[in-house]
């Protein structure tokens, strides 16, 4: 009974050492004279200490049991405080594995990977919603992207991104007909597709600008109105400098952090 009581203090005090910095920072945060429940307060605080790193990626979150004893709030409390993160989408959340922070999606943009391929890298599930694809005529601007003239027919492909079935991304592409032999045998990947039509790829050219979502972009990815997104245009070269396929995507600024290294 003495070493069982003596293996509690001592998992207490590991957990406290090891988190130290968040306990302080939730003790001065949470005040029981505030308007605010303390469940958003704790939240709220949280969130922030995720977002200052004192909690990092890939980190578990301390129990709700310690951190009742900690706070001196009851269970409740914590748990609806931890499923406010998990609505976030800044914590994964299971019974028996604990409250994880997540560690955030990498894209590189100096390497030739399509979405499916990056996620696909990370041990996680792509997967696509098309929404159409179809041949139309190019915009200005499409037209000069590619190299073509604006009477010419080109496809253009729009698709929701999906990782482990959640909505994450929305990309509209446009690719010449010239490159394509049947428009249904894309499916999840683009750029597998064009590999498999033995196009040879050239260079990537990237842009990369922080927006926030419309109506409709909100509505297509179900999150919250105007939201931070993450813009990316990208131009794919063959090796001859001629465009592949010119896309521009929108991801969610949550799931992501974009990876640009020096070659």
């Amino acid at each position: 009974m003495h070493y069982r009581a003596q293996t509690q203090w001592s998992l207490n005090v590991s957990y406290y050492e090891q988190y130290q910095l968040l306990f302080q920072k939730l003790k001065s945060d949470i005040s029981k004279d505030n308007a605010m429940p303390i469940y958003l307060q704790l939240h709220k605080s949280l969130r922030e200490a995720i977002e200052q790193c004192i909690i990092k990626p890939g980190d578990f979150l301390p129990t709700e049991r310690i951190v009742t004893e900690e706070l001196h709030v009851s269970r409740i409390t914590v748990r609806k405080a931890f499923l406010c993160l998990v609505q976030d989408n800044l914590v994964l959340r299971a019974r028996g594995f604990g409250t994880q922070v997540k560690i955030p999606l990498s894209h590189s943009l100096s390497t030739i990977n399509g979405f499916a391929e990056e996620i696909d890298n990370q041990n996680r599930v792509p997967g696509s919603i098309w929404i159409e694809k179809k041949k139309t005529l190019p915009t200005p601007l499409v037209s000069k992207k590619m190299n073509i003239r604006e009477c010419e027919e080109i496809y253009k492909l729009e698709r929701i991104g999906t990782i482990d079935e959640q909505l994450a991304s929305y990309t509209t592409s446009y690719i010449l007909p010239s490159v394509v032999t049947d428009i249904n045998d894309i499916e999840t990947s683009l750029y597998d597709y064009l590999r498999k039509q033995k196009l040879p790829f050239g260079r990537l050219s990237s842009t990369i600008s922080a927006s926030l979502a419309d109506q409709g972009l909100c509505e297509k990815l179900k999150i919250p109105e105007k939201s931070a997104i993450l813009v990316i245009k990208q131009t794919l070269l063959d090796r001859e400098q001629q465009p592949l396929e010119y896309s521009i995507s929108y991801f969610r600024s949550d799931l992501y952090e974009f990876l640009a290294e020096s070659s």
